[in-house]
């Protein structure tokens, strides 16, 4: 479920993994990062909720604090293998309401944060979600 070269590594790991403290301590980023210092470490992330979100964002915060290798962040808005929620990208009020309470955190002035988001399938999805 993970594949590593020199240049890159993939993680296709989901839903079912090892929890966001085992993925932000520098144990686990220098066996992932081995000598390629240049080779940004992402973490990506998509709670079951906006409060597990958050809480993550926190925890990833304070990680970087301590280790700087942690490049940036991906916040999963995309995200189908919730059982019973909908993919929150698809809600706009919904996303819009993740993003604010995502900001008002104020934790990314120093670390790149980016949204992943579902595929829209016509031109006024995509303007809508652009507004937000």
């Amino acid at each position: 479920r993970t594949w590593q070269s020199a240049g890159a590594s993939l993680n296709s790991e989901g839903l079912p993994n090892a929890g966001i403290d085992y993925y932000i301590s520098s144990e686990t980023i220098t066996a992932t990062m081995g000598s390629n210092a240049d080779k940004p470490y992402m973490v990506s992330i998509s709670g079951k909720n906006l409060a597990d979100n958050l809480a993550m964002l926190k925890s990833i915060a304070k990680a970087r604090n301590a280790d700087d290798r942690i490049a940036g962040v991906e916040l999963n808005l995309a995200c189908p293998n919730v059982i019973g929620k909908p993919i929150i990208a698809y809600d706009f009020d919904q996303m819009d309401s993740v993003l604010k309470a995502v900001e008002k955190l104020g934790l990314y002035k120093d670390i790149p944060l980016g949204v992943k988001m579902p595929p829209y399938m016509d031109g006024p999805r995509f303007a809508r979600a652009a507004e937000v």
